[in-house]
């Protein structure tokens, strides 16, 4: 049985809202600036003969006003999310998967996408989507 890494983390992050928690570690704490372009180049050099598989969680724009109260924060992420699917498929992504009720997004992109993915600012983290095969 395939599991890819969207549904685990999916599962967990819904998993985790019953039990009051957030996503996972890996996914929820903010990137900095030198990781964040490490891990693109390295997704840049896996997608250079192609496409690579990413999940990206979405963050509120951060030119604005951060939200004082959890519902004006979860408004603010979908708003960002909905505007960072249209950006990507305006670029002309192959694949922009949003995950309903969470800050995540599949997306398959080239190089080139990927630098256009992360100057909108709407990225608070990405990593590649890779197949987890059960054992």
């Amino acid at each position: 049985m395939r599991v890819s890494i969207t549904h685990f983390i999916a599962a967990c992050f819904g998993f985790g809202l019953l039990l009051g928690a957030t996503i996972p570690a890996c996914m929820a704490q903010h990137i900095t600036n030198e990781t964040m372009a490490q891990t693109v180049n390295d997704l840049k050099a896996k997608a250079s003969d192609g496409l690579v598989r990413i999940i990206v969680k979405v963050q509120p724009d951060p030119s604005q006003p951060a939200p004082l109260d959890t519902h004006a924060r979860d408004q603010a992420v979908k708003e960002a999310k909905a505007t960072l699917v249209r950006i990507m498929q305006n670029a002309g992504a192959a694949v922009v998967e949003p995950i309903e009720g969470q800050p995540l997004i599949v997306m398959e992109l080239s190089a080139e996408e990927l630098d256009q993915l992360v100057v909108t600012g709407l990225v608070e983290a990405l990593q590649e989507d890779r197949p987890e095969h059960a054992q």
